[in-house]
């Protein structure tokens, strides 16, 4: 790769967000509303507060309010950036920095790509896609996580990389500082990934991971210990002395001389390799290495490897921890400020939902395990396999991009022995997993789509590789010529282009900002009812109300019509939306046609409503 390449698809990188974003002028859902609210709070130097209420999980006491109760906060201060360098407290100031993580996802994801390949062309292929991202193309450019997530991912396996190539087999382990300051710049890469979203404490477990893989594999190493799965040969670099330990036979490769172990013959002690023919062990007395002749299989290292495993094991994890907790701690001791623990409270009792509505129930304090179980197996399970089915199709068109997805499966295969693939292997179960059985209800309404950003540039590192590979396999029947290499991969790029366009036209072209400009109206309806400024309204999308009408906001709780006006006497709510989206059941016209509510007017469907006292 070279640098004009990079360059080039850092500029293509940033005209597709570019010009996407010229169709965006609000966030458009509630997650970006919320992370571009943050924004504004703290460049105006209101610091972490919100003067809205999205769930009721944390236990609130009232308007303004603690923020990032349950979602993090990187996104919002990535945010408040753009808005600080611009002086200015709008949307276009404060996504300045997402359309310069997105631009710089190609060059990255092209990097990654050569680093696993070493083709220069391969990698081109890989930053394009990445170019043209399909489902995650409109997200983009918005106030979210995804760019935060996709450059942070990309940076996890560059320096997974480096690690793997910060020392030469000749090298004594141990000595090469380098791969302490990796372990170091892992846990930064770690704590970023959970300030932008809670399911980033996975990858300060993967990093844990990493750092005892890499411990294994030096202490092998710092033994002398080499050996070859596939002929069953292992070595002692530093004895010379070789064992097949398939046929138990013995050879010094300095003298040539050959032992049958089972035969109980001595071997040369000038190596320090002895055979216990009662046991069968063969044991080098210099490295420590065993094998057991018997099984023909090397035998359970001995204690002082596992003890050097360990101590490396967990110098290597203290490194990730400083760089962790350099920049958490800040974020931690603020929550142990405001919310008397490490953790905002909102997150955890997420776990015993019995539906994604429960997210909105009210009091929160009716969120526990015993309400859980008592909601039977049958919907626990049946909720968790509704989970599964649309993670997986998730996996399958967004993840996947469909036609991608067969191509990237082969190219998995491909590389199933890289430790870089099989850590994004492991950490995208461990993902789908946390997902389907533990958030299933969030998982389902799209964080399995928001974390698996951060994988999404390695399955694009990989498609090109299962593309060539089906190639290959067709050129060996005598269907294509060499030509066929450079066809397919323009096609590839080119169906990327259409599918991107097409969803560009389907999700952003009717109207991106309908959800948040459906309230535009209310505004004029609460100045036209002589509503103060500081009057709070109940509605469905509390943060978007807030960032269109200026007027403080709760969100419906869900629960009956008393529900509903306990949260009004609790928050001090004057007013109430009924949105199309959500007037089922109590919310019906019936109930709302009566003391203590009195019809405002309508604007987009959406009823506006006081509530007397």
């Amino acid at each position: 790769m070279t640098r004009r390449d990079l360059l080039l698809l850092f500029l293509l990188g940033l005209a597709v967000p570019l010009a996407i974003a010229q169709f965006q002028s609000l966030p458009g859902y509630m997650d970006a509303d919320y992370y571009f609210g943050g924004g504004i709070q703290l460049a105006r130097g209101n610091g972490f507060t919100e003067p809205y209420l999205w769930n009721y999980l944390a236990g609130p006491q009232g308007l303004p309010t603690p923020s990032h109760a349950y979602w993090m906060p990187l996104a919002s201060i990535i945010s408040a950036i753009g808005m600080w360098l611009t002086r200015q407290a709008n949307f276009a100031s404060a996504r300045l920095g997402f359309i310069l993580l997105a631009a710089l996802v190609p060059p990255l994801t092209a990097l990654l790509a050569f680093r696993l390949t070493s083709s220069r062309a391969l990698s081109l292929l890989s930053g394009l896609l990445a170019c043209f991202p399909i489902y995650y193309a409109p997200f983009l450019p918005v106030t979210d996580n995804y760019a935060i997530y996709m450059v942070l991912g990309i940076s996890f396996f560059l320096l997974l990389s480096s690690l793997i190539e910060s020392t030469t087999a000749d090298q004594l382990p141990f000595t090469n500082y380098r791969s302490l300051i990796t372990f170091f710049l892992l846990g930064i890469i770690s704590a970023l990934m959970t300030l932008a979203r809670s399911d980033g404490l996975l990858w300060l477990g993967i990093s844990f991971l990493v750092a005892f893989w890499w411990a294994g594999k030096q202490v092998d190493r710092y033994t002398g210990t080499q050996g070859n799965r596939e002929t069953g040969t292992q070595v002692d670099k530093y004895t010379s002395t070789q064992v097949d330990t398939y046929t138990s036979t013995q050879v010094d490769t300095n003298t040539g001389t050959q032992v049958d172990t089972y035969t109980g013959t001595q071997v040369d002690t000038n190596t320090g390799t002895q055979v216990d023919t009662n046991t069968g062990t063969q044991v080098d007395t210099y490295t420590g290495t065993q094998v057991d002749t018997n099984t023909s299989q090397p035998a359970t290292p001995n204690l002082h490897h596992a003890i050097r495993n360990t101590q490396h094991a967990t110098r290597n994890i203290v490194f990730i921890l400083l760089g962790y907790l350099l920049l958490l701690s800040p974020w931690y001791a603020r929550n142990l400020s405001v919310f008397g623990s490490l953790m905002a409270p909102g997150g955890s009792r997420v776990l015993w939902l019995t539906n994604y509505d429960d997210t909105f129930a009210y009091p929160a304090s009716q969120l526990t395990m015993q309400r859980w179980l008592a909601s039977g197996w049958d919907a626990i399970l049946t909720a968790r396999f509704s989970a599964m089915r649309f993670n997986l199709l998730n996996a399958f068109a967004a993840q996947g991009g469909i036609f991608l997805f067969p191509f990237i499966l082969i190219g998995l295969w491909q590389l199933r022995k890289d430790a870089r693939i099989r850590f994004a292997a492991l950490a995208w179960i461990l993902l789908l997993a946390a997902m389907t059985i533990v958030f299933p209800f969030a998982g389902e309404r799209g964080a399995f789509f928001h974390a698996g950003a951060a994988l999404q540039p390695v399955w694009w590192a990989l498609a090109p590789i299962g593309l060539d590979a089906v190639i290959a396999s067709a050129r060996r029947r005598g269907w294509f010529d060499e030509r066929a290499f450079v066809v397919f991969r323009g096609a590839l790029v080119g169906i990327a282009v259409l599918v991107t366009a097409f969803l560009f036209v389907l999700r952003v072209l009717p109207g991106w900002e309908r959800e948040d400009g459906i309230y535009v109206g209310l505004k004029e309806l609460l100045a036209q009812a002589g509503a103060p400024s500081d009057a709070i309204v109940i509605v469905r999308n509390p943060p978007g109300f807030y960032l269109i009408t200026d007027y403080r906001a709760i969100t419906l709780p869900n629960g009956d019509l008393d529900t509903i006006l306990e949260v009004a006497r609790r928050y001090n709510a004057r007013y109430l939306v009924a949105e199309p989206t959500r007037v089922t059941g109590v919310l019906s016209d019936y109930r709302l046609n009566q003391a203590p509510f009195r019809y405002l007017g309508e604007s987009n469907g959406n009823r506006l409503y006081e509530i007397l006292r």
